[in-house]
């Protein structure tokens, strides 16, 4: 576009004092980059050591020391502080009310449940099939479910034959109609996880045990009901049973449990812990060696990343101790060590990009999924960041030129890629135009806020009910399960789940991370350098953005009122703007 004269037109006025480095003056540059090297000095990255497992990647590095601007304010700080007085208070209540219960039927358990705050309204609902198929969509752990493309005459095939065909239905069928579904653990049977399994304190003579099973679902008048359950990987060489709704009510209940056990560890370690708070933390990490405080981009993922080393410190002093035990080695089969190498496991072959929500759903095949509520809320603010980050950098970023010419941000996504940097698996180490850098910087907001709740939010929900996402187990996998013939009794399966101790320690852990968040996403846009005099695009696009949030959480809510369980993880009002907690 020119003027009349044939002159190009003035570009818009600044929008802050934040400025790409390539636009301001030579000394400002050099001012700049000498910023810079003393922000790569306070933010020194480490690494964990290599793991001697040559198959287990390392983890996310992280800041060598905790820089003071980044610790929690103090309010905060007292916060954390008052919610671990009442955890430590909560715990030692609950253990004296339940000294003398036994942990061996139903009634304790749930008497510990409540005694936490749980719903009484909701005890027992795990007994049910279609209960045990929403948790894969819209419990704390709607990362695992995915469609079944392999018609393989596998055990588990057949054994999810002979159930369909006693409901009239055939599994061909159901198998092109794009109707059958699973989950799987397989990396749980890796040596590096089952090793710290065995170590675990048993329960009255009976040893700590975690399967890696594998479990077939059908979608059925919009539920996700469980066909068949296999314990093992396939091709153990080991006795490998299947178990389905067609055997005893002790059984499948036992092997539903051994699945909820292991979506549990998969999910702490690696959906939650690994996909969120670590990765977020090396970004974070990046950005504040890389990107100068002036940068618009620093400036517009700093909010995102407020508190995320806090809460790993906090969290590697506490939650992940191993001696004296932290509330994971406490609660989980593998403990802390044994869940994170199924993490590390997972890692080595992990991708950012292959993880962005769009490619996710996709190579999962779950795009048309009925009552898939996590997708659906999931894709309705992702849109509305994108169209937020779109109209807020297309302030600075005008066209490839200034994407290219941004040395600081070269250097900050080549240091995030580089294996001797954030070595984040599959992140882009350049971009080249305005709309590549805007949907990067979508997935980064999206990762620190709406992917962080979509598996914090619900813990207590999930976990807060030992029968429903038992930590832990007890006694051997059996080697063979017959229908028509019981191998477990109804008390076999309370004998099985957390001690008390165990118990006491999963529950009060989920309640402390499951307090609802103090900033959360509606707060997007909240800094202090912008004023309507200076860009009244900036401030329009941050307006835009809440109010498109808004308008999902209204959304939301009314959706929820025609639920039986409804799903607010996702609601804006109850999504962190960031990962810290």
């Amino acid at each position: 576009m020119t003027t009349a004269s044939g002159e190009k037109p003035p570009r818009p006025m600044n929008p802050s004092r934040h400025q790409l480095p390539q636009k301001v003056s030579p000394d400002r540059q050099r001012a700049r980059a000498d910023t810079r090297r003393i922000e790569q000095e306070r933010f020194e990255l480490t690494r964990e050591d290599p793991s001697p497992y040559e198959d287990l990647a390392r983890l996310p590095p992280y800041v060598k020391v905790l820089p003071a601007d980044v610790k929690f304010p103090l309010a905060y700080q007292a916060r954390l502080g008052i919610a671990k007085l009442e955890q430590k208070a909560k715990a030692k209540a609950v253990s004296v009310l339940t000294v003398l219960r036994r942990f061996d039927k139903q009634d304790d358990y749930h008497a510990l449940y409540r005694l936490l705050g749980g719903d009484a309204e909701n005890v027992g609902q795990w007994r049910l099939d279609a209960e045990f198929g929403r948790m894969r969509l819209d419990g704390v752990n709607p990362m695992a479910i995915q469609r079944l493309l392999d018609r393989a005459p596998t055990e588990l095939w057949e054994a999810a034959r002979r159930v369909l065909s006693v409901a009239g239905r055939s599994i061909d069928a159901l198998f092109g109609e794009k109707k059958l579904y699973f989950v799987e653990y397989s990396d749980l049977w890796h040596a590096s996880v089952q090793d710290e399994v065995r170590k675990a304190k048993p329960r009255k003579g009976r040893p700590v045990r975690l399967a890696a099973p594998t479990c077939l679902f059908w979608e059925h008048g919009g539920q996700l009901l469980p066909l068949a359950i296999q314990l093992k990987p396939a091709g153990v060489e080991e006795p490998n049973p299947v178990v389905t709704p067609l055997h005893k009510p002790a059984d499948w209940q036992m092997a539903r449990a051994h699945v909820a056990a292991a979506d549990a560890h998969v999910h702490e370690g690696y959906y939650h812990l690994l996909e969120t708070h670590l990765v977020n933390e090396a970004v974070a990490l990046c950005m504040y060696r890389q990107l100068h405080p002036d940068h618009p981009v620093r400036q517009l993922l700093t909010p995102h990343y407020q508190g995320t080393m806090a809460i790993n410190d906090t969290a590697r002093h506490n939650l992940l101790m191993v001696d004296p035990p932290g509330p994971i080695q406490k609660a989980m089969a593998a403990g802390v060590t044994g869940t994170l190498n199924a993490a590390r496991l997972r890692y080595r072959r992990w991708s950012f990009t292959e993880r962005a929500l769009d490619r996710d759903l996709e190579a999962r095949g779950v795009e048309d999924l009925p009552n898939y509520h996590y997708r659906d809320d999931a894709r309705a603010i992702h849109a509305a960041l994108t169209r937020f980050v779109r109209a807020f950098l297309g302030l600075w970023y005008r066209d490839g030129g200034d994407v290219t010419g941004d040395y600081e941000l070269a250097q900050f996504l080549g240091e995030v890629a580089s294996p001797v940097g954030g070595d984040v698996p599959g992140f882009p180490a350049k971009v080249r135009t305005p709309e590549e850098l805007f949907d990067l910087v979508t997935h980064l907001i999206f990762r620190a806020g709406p992917q962080h709740a979509a598996v914090n939010n619900g813990q207590f929900d999930t976990y807060g009910e030992a029968a429903n996402g038992p930590g832990r187990l007890h006694g051997e996998l059996p080697d063979e399960i017959h229908e028509g013939q019981a191998h477990y009794r109804e008390a076999d399966f309370w004998k099985a789940l957390p001690t008390r101790e165990a118990a006491v320690a999963q529950m009060c852990m989920v309640w402390v991370l499951s307090l609802p968040t103090q900033s959360s996403i509606l707060h997007t846009g909240q800094f202090p350098d912008f004023d309507p005099a200076l860009s009244f695009q900036a401030v329009e696009a941050i307006a835009a953005l809440r109010r498109r949030l808004q308008a999902i959480s209204y959304q939301i809510q009314e959706r929820n009122s025609g639920l039986t369980v409804p799903y607010r993880y996702l609601d804006p009002q109850n999504v962190s703007r960031s990962t810290d907690v």
